[in-house]
């Protein structure tokens, strides 16, 4: 490799590492302050990065948290729903598809909770919250769908399974103290139930 492109990839390297302490930094202050009272002062000093440098990376909310729900939820688009059956094709039912749906739904969902109560808290007042809210709950109604594929059940119970699946139903079991690792287990029984009784 000449000097040049090494002298490149090292910067391309510190590049992303500066975005992800960034990204970080506003994760953290927003689960703790909210979007509205984080400045890009208090990610500045978060991050350890001088204001002009967070501009740089991130000019607006617009731009920042798609990146934050990105790390918060591990999900960087909505997937087409070819995408979504991809996800599941090793797996024959659709109980076994909804199984691992629910439990990679709910570990993300314990991973990123202290910035998703700030998103859902926010999504009425800061519109890129709002934003990232509607495409979590799009991306979760897309694989839903594709884990459901097979499945005989009135399309009328589906927002019923929705609504058991989103962030808001896990978070009021985790509020009600039940232990995270029965909450996809809870969550999954539920969903059965309304299955069964939609046939």
């Amino acid at each position: 490799m000449s000097p040049r492109r090494y002298q490149m990839a090292n910067r391309s390297v510190a590049v992303r590492a500066t975005r992800s302490r960034i990204v970080k930094a506003a994760v953290r202050l927003h689960a703790r302050k909210g979007a509205l009272r984080t400045t890009w002062d208090d990610i500045a000093v978060e991050a350890s990065v001088s204001r002009a440098t967070v501009y740089h990376h991130f000019p607006s909310l617009d731009e920042l948290v798609p990146a934050c729900a990105q790390v918060a939820f591990d999900l960087i688009d909505v997937p087409s729903p070819e995408e979504a059956a991809a996800r599941f094709a090793a797996l024959r039912t659709p109980h076994d598809r909804l199984a691992q749906f629910t439990r990679e739904t709910c570990r993300c969902y314990a991973a990123g909770a202290p910035w998703l109560r700030a998103a859902w808290r926010e999504r009425d007042v800061v519109p890129a919250m709002g934003a990232a809210v509607h495409r979590l709950q799009r991306a979760l109604r897309v694989l839903l769908d594709a884990a459901l594929e097979g499945a005989s059940i009135d399309r009328r119970r589906h927002p019923v399974l929705v609504t058991l699946l989103d962030f808001p139903f896990w978070d009021s079991l985790d509020a009600a103290a039940v232990p995270r690792g029965r909450i996809p287990h809870e969550i999954q029984r539920l969903a059965e139930t309304v299955i069964r009784n939609a046939r």
